[in-house]
């Protein structure tokens, strides 16, 4: 919270007032306490999950490939997009670890997060306030995107933060099979289509068309598809511990081999769905189009392959490899697009960008 107490310490001064000095002393005791007290550094690193925030970040870039495709990117927006993504995915993830500890699920003991910190704060608090900082940061970036594009972006952020809210923290479908659905929809088509329509619903046309539309469509079900896929890995490494702190996830319910059996056909269904946009919008470029759906297929065999293995730490490497491979398909994406796609005819900037 040490943001929010200084932003609230300085914003009288802006306005005209004098600072609040309640809130500079708020904002010393927080940084104090991060810096000084490591055992809480930790903690919230391992509860945010860095790894897991390249995600929704992938998803941004596979939401401006899209827009990028018929000159239609717009590099503020996207930014924004990435932060929102970024700050909700993180209140996501500690919310998700606050409910363990009210509820001693057992998560926290397997990945070694203590109960308190060694100045004595709970970790109920910290994640609690984590959690809050990471939502409000998230809400002031959605209102600054709503001001580029409407009243609809409001609507769809209520419909992440209830999905994220049924995920982690209310019904905790994170905990059963459902949850792959909800990892397909926030990171497919709501993240994807959402931040190509921020970017492009000044510039098309018709940015509700088929024409405009059709990319995000395409590449948000690839992208829900692969990030499925990294959720499935996840529940593989993780399935003894599941097994042990009673979560029903898919590979616990249908077991591991069926888990296998899932993956690569997911893997096959979003390689093919991406040769049938590619042959569809872009028929005459394909080839180059489908060199980043390509390299994801290869890496999606040998994830395959190896997941016959029980070897805790390989399965460790195959969670990174996974989300690796997803950051690969979004990026190098967009470089393609930007290259095969229409030229930016874009005049719109955005204080000055």
């Amino acid at each position: 919270m040490a943001f929010f107490s200084f932003f609230l310490a300085n914003f009288g001064a802006d306005y005209g007032g004098s600072p609040n000095p309640s809130y500079l002393i708020y904002t010393y005791i927080y940084l104090h306490y991060f810096f000084t007290d490591m055992t809480l550094f930790q903690i919230l690193s391992k509860s945010i999950n860095p790894e897991s925030l390249l995600m929704g970040i992938a998803t941004v870039l596979a939401g401006t490939a899209a827009a990028g495709l018929h000159g239609n990117l717009e590099i503020l927006p996207a930014i924004l997009c990435m932060l929102f993504a970024v700050f909700a995915q993180g209140a996501s993830n500690l919310a998700h670890r606050y409910m363990d500890y009210r509820t001693n699920s057992g998560e926290n003991i397997d990945d070694n997060i203590p109960r308190e910190s060694d100045s004595g704060l709970s970790v109920g608090l910290i994640l609690k306030e984590g959690y809050y900082s990471m939502m409000l940061l998230a809400t002031m970036i959605g209102c600054a995107i709503a001001t580029m594009t409407g009243w609809w972006a409001f609507v769809l952020g209520l419909i992440i933060f209830i999905i994220g809210w049924a995920t982690n923290a209310g019904p905790m479908l994170v905990r059963t099979p459902w949850s792959l659905l909800s990892t397909f929809l926030l990171f497919g088509p709501i993240g994807v289509i959402g931040t190509s329509l921020v970017q492009s619903l000044h510039e098309a046309t018709d940015p509700l068309g088929w024409y405009d539309l059709s990319p995000a469509v395409f590449i948000g079900c690839v992208m829900g598809l692969m990030a499925t896929n990294c959720h499935l890995v996840y529940n593989f490494a993780t399935y003894r511990s599941d097994l042990r702190n009673s979560k029903r996830t898919f590979s616990i319910v249908f077991g591991r081999k069926a888990a296998r059996i899932l993956f690569i056909i997911i893997g096959l269904s979003a390689f093919f769905l991406m040769l049938t946009m590619c042959l569809t919008l872009k028929p005459e470029r394909w080839g180059l189009d489908m060199i980043a759906p390509s390299i994801s297929l290869i890496i999606n065999v040998y994830i395959w392959w190896h997941m016959k293995s029980t070897s805790r730490h390989l399965a460790v490497q195959l969670i990174d490899l996974s989300i690796f491979k997803l950051v690969i398909l979004s990026g190098l994406t967009l470089v393609f697009f930007l290259i095969t796609g229409d030229p930016d005819d874009s005049n719109m900037t955005f204080f000055g960008f």
